[in-house]
């Protein structure tokens, strides 16, 4: 056999094989399916967004929550809605109390002081002092106490009503607010030499103390409270021979008194 001649076909087990044409294709690598798989990913997560802001809120819900403060947090204030509500008017203010009138000596006791005047002029060199002496003698009078409460006054005047050279009643009559006549009152009451009654509208604390020789048979201090009105007394006459008619006079002067 020459090597001219065709050689004998080869066994089929042997022969090259063709692929076809699919079967021909490189393959992608595995890199570019992973890309390929993440944008799908990314695209549906897009789609699934849209969908959840296009849908409507159900059951009037807020389209976002609000948090919630941890425990060691404080809550934060929500800002106050204004509010519509009309503007109230102002309250009218209180009246306030009329002022306090203290009657004129001869006002008080008309028939006392007529006395007084009388014998003030038949004994001038007597020099006896009647009308409106001021404080004249109150330290003479009354005690620490009292004097006390006579700094807290507003307002005051003095009256004497001697019915002879050797007897007399001297009364003082003054505004004491509130505050300072409590107080003497509270001292009065846990004096154990005063006592307490009810004349009228006005509260009375006495205090008979017996003198003996001389002209007095006892000597009679007085405190009287109507209202911010103050009455002490001091002399040789009993109260209720004159108080009534003095505390009548006050409460004629100012009506709004109690």
């Amino acid at each position: 056999m020459s090597g001219l001649e065709p050689s004998a076909p080869l066994p089929e087990e042997l022969a090259p094989t063709v692929s076809p044409p699919e079967k021909q294709r490189k393959r992608l690598p595995a890199w570019a399916w992973l890309v390929i798989a993440l944008g799908l990913l990314l695209v549906a997560a897009l789609i699934a967004a849209t969908v959840y802001f296009l849908m409507p809120s159900q059951g009037g819900a807020s389209d976002t929550a609000e948090p919630k403060p941890s425990a060691t947090q404080s809550t934060p204030s929500k800002t106050p809605k204004p509010s519509t509500s009309t503007t109230p008017s102002p309250l009218p203010s209180a009246t306030p109390a009329a002022p306090v009138t203290l009657p004129g000596c001869s006002t008080l006791l008309p028939e006392r002081y007529a006395r007084a005047a009388d014998l003030a002029a038949r004994w001038p060199s007597s020099e006896i002092k009647y009308n409106d002496f001021g404080d004249h003698r109150f330290a003479e009078h009354f005690g620490p106490a009292a004097q006390a409460a006579l700094g807290s006054a507003t307002k005051m005047i003095g009256c004497g009503y001697p019915a002879s050279m050797e007897t007399y009643t001297h009364l003082y009559i003054s505004e004491l607010p509130a505050p300072a006549r409590q107080t003497f009152i509270d001292m009065l009451r846990a004096d154990g030499d005063f006592v307490e009654q009810q004349m009228g509208k006005a509260q009375v604390f006495v205090w008979q103390a017996p003198v003996e020789g001389g002209h007095w048979t006892a000597a009679y201090t007085a405190h009287a409270f109507v209202g911010d009105v103050w009455v002490a007394g001091y002399g040789s006459d009993p109260v209720e021979s004159y108080m009534p008619t003095v505390l009548d006079a006050i409460l004629a002067a100012n009506p709004t008194l109690q």
